[in-house]
């Protein structure tokens, strides 16, 4: 199987284009899963072309163990332009940069901007596989009502329009609230937007608006806006209007801080800790 890594591929879609790549999912040939056989147009020779580069990638010598599909890397985005950013190491910079090499005939992102827009009314929305949720081991070994992945494709593609950086890369596994589980003091204002956004979600699942899996992988439609702004479209179902409006506020509140230097760990109380409290309630 040829699978784009659907996060950045997805944030990088979203800055340069102002839509979501899921619009391209299962289209053509080489659109999505799989590839095979002839382009039916030039969008799908666009994702003919990304399989290529990512194929030519993982040939590449020096970056052995790296998956093209699944390994994140740092961007940012800035006037409808990603960019590479320091932070990443020769390899990761090779990956963000693939689009734009010598071994891609036409860089994706440019590609689809030349190409027609495929219309929301004539999509098909698959069923999100559950190689999705990153941390497969993690939720295998976790109680259910523990669980609070975030829906990460869309997410990372709201956060790309209107912060301008990958959530990926910068907010998973920060502090107590930001990616798998949640509980105890949030570390910082960047982690409360976490806990929020959490109770966000659990009010979904209280009001009976979505159901576990909706919560959760619930593909939703929405636009990205002049001045960095996004907003929710008519075309979803409540569920998706929901969950929607629940990551564009985290993104938003995301946007009110500086870009993080560093990923704090959640500390959590010891055993003797509790004790003392306790004894001096």
């Amino acid at each position: 199987m040829k699978k784009a890594s659907v996060f950045n591929l997805n944030g990088q879609t979203t800055c340069t284009l102002g839509y979501s790549a899921l619009v391209y999912n299962r289209y053509g040939c080489f659109c999505g899963f799989g590839g095979s056989g002839k382009p039916v147009d030039g969008i799908d020779e666009c994702c003919k072309d990304h399989d290529e580069c990512y194929d030519t990638f993982e040939r590449n010598k020096n970056c052995t163990g790296i998956s093209a599909k699944w390994e994140a890397y740092d961007w940012g985005c800035e006037n409808s332009t990603s960019s590479c950013q320091d932070t990443n190491d020769r390899c990761h910079t090779l990956l963000n940069l693939r689009n734009q090499s010598e071994d891609c005939a036409v860089p994706v992102d440019v590609c689809e901007k030349t190409s027609r827009r495929i219309q929301y009314e004539t999509m098909k929305w698959p069923v999100v596989p559950l190689l999705i949720l990153l941390t497969a081991e993690s939720i295998g070994s976790a109680p259910l009502a523990h669980i609070k992945s975030k829906n990460p494709y869309n997410l990372n593609s709201i956060t790309a329009c209107m912060v301008g950086r990958s959530a990926l890369w910068y907010y998973n596994n920060y502090g107590c609230y930001c990616g798998l589980g949640g509980s105890g003091v949030p570390v910082d204002d960047i982690d409360e937007c976490c806990k929020e956004h959490d109770e966000c979600y659990g009010q979904a699942l209280d009001q009976n608006i979505c159901s576990l899996f909706g919560v959760y992988l619930m593909p939703y439609v929405w636009h990205c806006g002049d001045n960095s702004t996004a907003s929710c479209s008519d075309f979803n179902t409540a569920c998706g209007v929901f969950i929607c409006e629940c990551d564009r506020k985290i993104a938003e509140c995301w946007k009110k801080y500086p870009q993080p230097e560093e990923k704090k760990s959640c500390v959590v109380p010891t055993s003797t800790t509790l004790s003392t409290t306790s004894e001096l309630v």
